[in-house]
């Protein structure tokens, strides 16, 4: 009697360890996620931060603060841009009333360490191409735009001058 005693306590006592030991591993996953989730938005914070900087320079013209914001690889189109730029397109940007406004509409992870921010533009200067004076842009013109990371930072991933509508070129 007492042996089948000592059986079923045992055995309760194995279904007891064993619903605590799924309660436990359900528990660990559960913070587990939404530690990556919370690593996820403050990540997402820094990766809009470098997109609206570098498009608020850029888009008003400021090249060498914008060149703070891009890979090594990719100020060679910041350099092309600025030397592209006309004595009209200069004096087109001096008579401009109010600088650009940027807005980012979205930012989604393309791989691990890639993303694609969208982000909209008006009031900027549109520079066509060197035997054209620029134009000033009133409306809303959605560009996307590569952030990657680097050492532990982020930057937008120039690989040509940025169009609207579309992604920067692979």
């Amino acid at each position: 009697m007492k042996s089948k005693r000592n059986m079923y306590l045992c055995g309760s006592f194995l279904k007891i360890l064993m619903l605590m030991r799924s309660f436990i591993l359900s528990t660990v996953v559960l913070l587990a996620f939404s530690s990556c989730d919370l690593l996820n938005k403050e990540g997402s914070e820094i990766v809009d931060e470098a997109a609206t900087q570098w498009a608020e320079a850029y888009f008003n013209y400021q090249f060498d603060r914008a060149s703070k914001y891009v890979t090594p690889e990719s100020r060679k189109w910041i350099r092309f841009a600025a030397s592209n730029l006309s004595e009209q397109d200069i004096d087109l940007l001096r008579q401009q009333e109010n600088m650009a406004a940027v807005s980012l509409l979205d930012c989604e992870l393309a791989d691990d360490s890639t993303w694609i921010a969208t982000i909209e533009v008006s009031n900027y200067v549109k520079t066509d191409s060197l035997n054209q004076v620029g134009h000033l842009v009133d409306n809303d013109t959605k560009f996307q735009i590569k952030i990657v990371e680097r050492d532990k930072r982020m930057y937008v991933k120039m690989e040509g001058l940025p169009q609207s509508g579309m992604h920067n070129r692979d």
